[in-house]
């Protein structure tokens, strides 16, 4: 794999948001694994983890560790290599085992920290744009919907939303279907409050809610499934930001 070193900010980006484990690092050991089952190849390295720069939680922490590293170009990567790499998950088990798609040069590690802090804004951009409406609004009502209470339904209940400010779309008011089941399918949905003012990202025909809506409430009403979707409103000038961003 060609080090992307002199790749441009685009490039940076869609690395790190494809990377599930960040780290800056030194090559150990070459033609090595430290994982049970998986035997010593020539694709694979040794790894130490000088920093973490994004990791899943689960592991800990990570500093100090060696992992095993699968590479498409290890003769790029003598011992004694430091580099920033970017990696997809492949075991964890005692030792962890990853998968690189791109590695850059050590003297690359605070650009890639700015890019890992910046992931939360990019998944927010997504989600703006994807949006039908975004707005400002409370909350007036709430209610529960009567429903046949399947094992995997989101066992829906209905917001009234006034609008107070318009960001992007128009409307006075808005019907917003939110999940109350507890199932992995949903839990990480936000459940609105009667009297909550926040900023709703609403998505109309969301093919993760569609099966669970009858057909003339598709495109009438509005879902926001992502945690990311209800932000506070002390964040309403950020989005804006954002959206001035994504217009761009």
């Amino acid at each position: 794999m060609a080090d992307p070193g002199d790749a441009p900010q685009l490039r940076l980006a869609e690395l790190t948001r494809a990377s599930s484990f960040i780290f800056r690092g030194t090559v150990q050991t070459a033609g090595a694994s430290n994982v049970r089952g998986v035997q010593n190849a020539p694709h694979l390295l040794l790894v130490s983890v000088d920093e973490p720069l994004r990791n899943d939680p689960a592991l800990g922490d990570p500093t100090g560790r060696i992992v095993t590293l699968a590479t498409d170009a290890p003769q790029q990567l003598p011992p004694g290599t430091e580099a920033v790499f970017f990696t997809t998950g492949w075991i964890h088990a005692e030792e962890i085992a990853v998968r690189e798609i791109g590695h850059l040069a050590p003297d690359a590690t605070e650009v890639a920290r700015v890019a890992v802090a910046r992931l939360p804004d990019l998944h927010l951009l997504d989600r703006l744009a994807q949006a039908r409406l975004v707005v400002l609004a409370e909350v007036q009502s709430t209610a529960r919907l009567r429903r046949p209470r399947e094992r995997r339904a989101p066992h829906w209940a209905r917001a009234q939303l006034t609008v107070i400010t318009s960001l992007k779309g128009r409307a006075r008011e808005a019907t917003l279907y939110f999940p109350t089941s507890d199932s992995h399918h949903w839990f990480r949905a936000k459940r609105p409050r009667r009297g909550q003012r926040r900023v709703f990202i609403l998505h109309a025909n969301d093919e993760q809610a569609g099966q669970w809506l009858h057909e003339e409430e598709r495109g009438a009403v509005y879902t926001a499934l992502d945690p990311a979707d209800i932000q506070p409103e002390a964040r309403l000038d950020h989005i804006r930001a954002l959206l001035r961003e994504a217009r761009r």
